[in-house]
């Protein structure tokens, strides 16, 4: 490795650092659920992921009107990596045009769901954040409001996600971006949508399940994949990897795993009963708008720089980013295969 690439190489290791210590699925938010179970009576959930470190702990608020009749039972959920409080309240006003919040959200830097069944067995959800800390609900849930909300939520799990985007990230310099045209990334990329779309339908509908923890080791060694892979092949033409047909279906099989890790995720946010299948098709649709996101700005800046970077058959640019993926996918596999090492159930 010549010097001029052993400093591009330590500059992006030092700009991706951080995201080595980040955790696989920071989507994972606080869930509140209420559930009617008689005339003005309301089980209550209020669930904290584990995965997701906090700097605070944030606490549901409920209105006024509702009152606990039962005391907090609380318990640890290992395979869900959660801790869940139990309560039931009764509230003497219905709840429609009252407020349901969450308090603590800036401080704590996570985001909130909320999620009521009514005794007509209607569901509304809304997610929390910072900026909208409560929720008014609604005479009748929108199908389309929670459309939205569940396409926002692949968007930004795709792009904040950081195994994931270490994976597009890969696939992009797999095919060399742009350099060599469109047509070799829109196939590697659409046999990795297809992988992920199959196994995270199957999985949120029940039909297909497997241990989160193997899961998430799977996805980590993908990341190495790819980084190797993106080393083996530079200096080809683009041409090699659209005939490479083991690479294409390797890309299919790791997108089987991260549609494992993405059904993980939706999993703990919930899916609503009467709107399951949109939810489901709108969180997908938002996925790979993310990883079109990323490829686009990933275009971008790669049109900005030097052509002199790309006409240099070692191609510095690329060899520095499959490094970079190689070794954020060697920690989180390291990390998550010595997690394996006690007693993991590899079914459930």
């Amino acid at each position: 490795m010549t010097p001029r690439i052993l400093r591009y190489c330590m500059l992006v290791a030092a700009l991706m650092l951080p995201l080595a210590g980040a955790q696989a699925h920071p989507l994972a938010p606080a869930l509140l659920e209420l559930r009617a179970v008689g005339d003005g009576h309301f089980d209550v959930r209020w669930q904290l992921s584990l995965l997701q470190p906090s700097r605070a702990h944030p606490e549901p608020v409920l209105p006024a009107s509702c009152q606990p009749v039962s005391a907090q039972r609380s318990q640890l959920l290992e395979a869900q990596q959660a801790v869940e409080l139990r309560w039931q309240i009764r509230c003497d006003a219905p709840l429609i045009g009252q407020r349901l919040a969450v308090r603590g959200l800036a401080d704590s830097g996570v985001n909130a769901l909320v999620v009521l069944h009514d005794r007509e067995g209607r569901t509304t959800q809304a997610l929390l954040d910072a900026t909208s800390p409560s929720m008014q609900v609604p005479a009748a849930p929108s199908v389309w409001a929670v459309m939205g909300q569940y396409g926002g939520l692949g968007f930004t799990h795709l792009l904040f996600g950081p195994d994931h985007l270490a994976f597009v990230v890969g696939l992009f310099f797999l095919v060399n971006g742009f350099a060599f045209g469109l047509r070799p990334l829109l196939i590697m990329t659409a046999a990795f949508t297809v992988g992920h779309s199959v196994t995270l339908a199957l999985s949120v509908l029940g039909i297909v399940r497997l241990s989160p923890a193997l899961a998430e080791a799977g996805i980590a060694l993908s990341i190495v994949w790819v980084g190797w892979r993106v080393l083996r092949q530079r200096g080809q033409a683009s041409a090699a990897l659209v005939h490479g047909r083991r690479a294409a279906l390797a890309t299919f099989a790791f997108g089987l795993l991260h549609g494992l890790g993405f059904a993980g995720a939706l999993r703990a946010l919930g899916l609503p009963e009467t709107a399951m299948i949109p939810a489901l098709a709108a969180f997908n649709i938002g996925i790979e708008l993310g990883q079109l996101a990323a490829i686009g700005l990933l275009a971008l800046l790669l049109h900005a720089l030097p052509r002199a970077l790309f006409q240099d058959p070692r191609r510095p640019v690329t060899v520095t980013a499959a490094y970079a993926v190689g070794s954020l996918g060697a920690f989180w596999s390291i990390d998550r295969l010595l997690q394996l090492a006690p007693a993991v159930p590899l079914i459930g």
